[in-house]
């Protein structure tokens, strides 16, 4: 069981987005309730099924694992001394730092934080999905944990190199643009050449490994499976504040090592729990069908042979809050 108190819960600066001011690639703009009903119209209950079966199980595979590498560098930074620092802010945030010896500050947790706050930033400058800064992170997380990054300087080239090409493989109309905007931002830290070589690097290190399963797709699905009893507001609310609780947890080095299952399906009780009591079919309330959801998760879950750590999503859930 993970304890909280060893990793801060990050304050993010991200504002919620509505369902239905979200574009999705290759889509009209549309409503969540509206997506998953395309998902029903057109796929089958069993293919859905056995794309949910894909996800939960394509996240097991080594390649896709990730380590808790800052206990490294956490060390690493308690044996170093003490010297004065000099911070020099950018587009990133307090990243580029460097000590009186000219070497570049230890890497840690609010490192990350910031780089993937300022990464949602230039997403929704580009009104792209929000999802692919959870792809980029992946990239991000599955590199620190098999390799050591000397320095900020390099962590800022990796974090700028994984967004490039998270956006290059699933949004490929708009990375043309934001590959012009990257060295900018590094404040000449790095030009487009530096750019592409990293790219190059983590298409190896990742072993091409450039889909990773996302506490999103895998909220979507369990969505489109589960019984329809929801009234079409009450539903939209739920995938608001499911989708936002998960844009918020890839913000939370806590979830680097957590399964993205549970994620997703701790964000789907606590939006399920969240809704305002209101009577559904004259007896019902949200309550009740917070408890049938449960429910039925769990039922969908052991039908797929995967069992739960329920101890784990509830700790996942109060994390979440």
């Amino acid at each position: 069981m993970k304890s909280f108190p060893s990793i801060p819960v990050p304050h993010l600066k991200l504002p919620m987005i509505p369902i239905s001011d979200r574009y999705s690639y290759g889509l009209r703009k549309s409503t969540q309730e509206e997506i998953i009903l395309e998902m029903t119209r057109y796929e089958s209950p069993e293919m859905r099924r056995d794309q949910l079966r894909s996800m939960i199980s394509q996240e097991q595979r080594e390649g896709y694992r990730c380590t808790d590498y800052m206990i490294f560098y956490a060390s690493r930074a308690e044996e170093t001394s003490m010297t004065t620092t000099l911070s020099m802010k950018n587009e990133f945030g307090d990243i580029a730092s460097t000590n009186g010896n000219g070497c570049s500050k230890q890497l840690n947790i609010s490192c990350r934080t910031s780089i993937c706050e300022w990464m949602y930033r230039v997403i929704d400058h580009f009104s792209a999905d929000r999802e692919v800064v959870h792809i980029a992170l992946s990239y991000i997380d599955r590199i620190l944990s098999t390799n050591i990054c000397a320095d900020r300087r390099t962590f800022k080239l990796i974090s700028s190199a994984s967004l490039h090409l998270a956006i290059k493989t699933h949004f490929p109309h708009l990375w043309h643009d934001v590959g012009r905007l990257l060295p900018e931002l590094s404040r000449g830290d790095f030009a487009m050449g530096d750019l592409l070589a990293m790219e190059n690097e983590l298409l190896h290190s990742l072993t091409w490994l450039l889909n990773p399963p996302t506490p999103q797709a895998i909220t979507m699905h369990m969505l489109s499976l589960l019984p329809r009893n929801l009234s079409r507001t009450t539903l939209e609310n739920v995938a608001n504040i499911c989708l936002y609780l998960i844009e918020l947890s890839v913000a939370d080095y806590f979830f680097v090592t957590t399964k993205k299952a549970i994620v997703a399906i701790a964000a789907l009780l606590n939006a399920i729990e969240n809704q305002e009591r209101q009577p559904l079919d004259g007896n019902n309330t949200v309550a009740s069908i917070h408890h049938d959801y449960h429910f039925h998760i769990e039922k969908m879950l052991v039908d797929m042979d995967y069992h739960a750590n329920w101890f784990e999503i509830t700790s996942v859930r109060d994390r979440l809050w």
